[in-house]
């Protein structure tokens, strides 16, 4: 490796995830190396938001790192690539070590999340979290709790290599949430806890607190009226949110959200009401990616005002959508991405949508109240690259055929008519995940 992209990766593993600069000179390194891909790395951040398409080039880019580790390990490490562009993998210690002692450094943007599970465990990943093995590789834990572990996350303090937290909870925590007190985690950008928690108003604080959060997801099964969110609405480093509760998201609970300008990403599946003023809240962020799962609730609200919005997934609204409605979000002048999973339209709404001038890739997957004359009307869909109608009414193979003969740029998905994405050669054969 050249000891200039050795640079770059450097600049981009310290980096904050949302600055672009070290990407765009990593793009200008590889046009002077006459690799063709510099301009879709410029493209994913000029678009901000990737689509399904973008990340089959990531994951492409990605590859090679991914088999130099599969040749240290001798098997298949599971992997993802994030919407940031970077490749993360996961690893067991003693895969780790194997990985450290081939000693080849990886060639593109990497995190490394360390598996673990009890607290011996956790001692012995913190020396290897102590360690930088090659640039451009940052390293997160992925680790398994139960109630022994009560002084969760201190065993991590001090750890300024330590980029991504992601927590599995087995059993019952005795006192909820592990992460209190005053121990700070420095580098970590990203907390992932998948599994239900109650949170009380100090570890909300203690969130708030940490200095360089960019990203949180977390099931919240306390009422959000009982903690008060908005010392992490007050959050400068918050840049991606994302919730799962089946409390309502009312009026108190969006007190103070309006100051959450540098938010991009808000994920939020609620199972009880949506206030309507959510909208004229977020209207003061920076969103470019709003996803409102199940919000029946939030059908008619006004959706002017979100310029920067690039995707919008509504998946999951068993209310009928109007067409009004959906013009208005057609109406949006980055759109590039709507997800419509599960909804209920009719093919006046899917002629809204069609409006949509910058509207690359559009899932229709489930939806129910489209006629096959509605589907005709997706041939006009102007910018329109990547379409899945899969168990979507209206759809025949005779009218995919046709849309697939008129449209040949656009990918289309129907597996419940037995015809799907057409494979992509740029992927290696041998790239499953596990």
């Amino acid at each position: 490796m050249s000891l200039a992209r050795d640079g770059l990766l450097n600049a981009i593993a310290t980096a904050d995830a949302w600055d672009d600069t070290p990407w765009l000179a990593l793009a200008d390194w590889l046009e002077e190396a006459g690799n063709p891909d510099h301009a879709l790395l410029r493209r994913l951040c000029a678009i901000r938001v990737p689509g399904m398409l973008d990340l089959e080039w990531m994951r492409a880019w990605g590859m090679e790192s991914v088999r130099l580790i599969r040749d240290a390990i001798g098997s298949w490490p599971c992997y993802q690539v994030t919407r940031r562009g970077w490749l993360r993998v996961e690893l067991r210690l003693e895969s780790f070590r194997r990985l450290l002692e081939r000693g080849e450094p990886l060639i593109w943007p990497t995190e490394i999340l360390l598996k673990v599970d009890g607290t011996e465990a956790v001692a012995e990943a913190r020396r290897w979290l102590q360690t930088q093995p090659w640039p451009g590789v940052r390293l997160g834990l992925r680790v398994v709790i139960g109630t022994a572990h009560r002084s969760f996350p201190a065993e991590l303090s001090g750890i300024t290599q330590l980029t991504h937290v992601q927590v599995l909870i087995r059993g019952e925590l005795p006192h909820g949430f592990p992460f209190s007190g005053s121990t700070e985690l420095p580098g970590v950008r990203g907390i992932h806890i998948p599994a239900p928690i109650s949170l009380r108003p100090e570890q909300i604080r203690w969130l708030a607190q940490q200095p360089k959060l960019e990203s949180l997801s977390l099931h919240v099964t306390t009422p959000l009226t009982a903690a008060p969110w908005w010392p992490l609405a007050e959050s400068r480093a918050l840049r991606s949110l994302q919730i799962q509760t089946p409390s309502p998201l009312d009026a108190e609970v969006l007190r103070g959200w309006s100051v959450m300008r540098n938010l991009q990403t808000l994920e939020w599946e609620s199972l009880g009401p949506i206030a309507p003023e959510l909208f004229e809240r977020l209207q003061h962020c920076s969103l470019q990616e709003l996803n409102l799962r199940g919000g029946n609730h939030l059908v008619g609200c006004r959706m002017a005002g979100f310029h920067q919005v690039e995707s919008v997934s509504l998946s999951g609204i068993t209310r009928p959508i109007p067409a009004s409605w959906l013009q208005q979000i057609a109406q949006l002048p980055r759109l590039r991405l709507l997800d419509l999973t599960g909804c209920v339209l009719d093919d006046a709404g899917l002629a809204a949508i069609v409006e949509a001038p910058n509207l690359e890739e559009l899932n229709l997957h489930g939806v129910t109240g489209v006629t096959a004359r509605g589907f005709d009307r997706l041939l006009a869909a102007p910018a329109l690259r990547l379409l899945d109608v899969a168990r979507c009414s209206g759809t025949t193979p005779e009218r995919v055929r046709i849309f697939r003969d008129r449209r040949p740029e656009c990918r289309v998905s129907a597996a419940h008519l037995a015809t799907d994405f057409e494979p992509d050669p740029r992927l290696a054969t041998d790239s499953t995940d596990r």
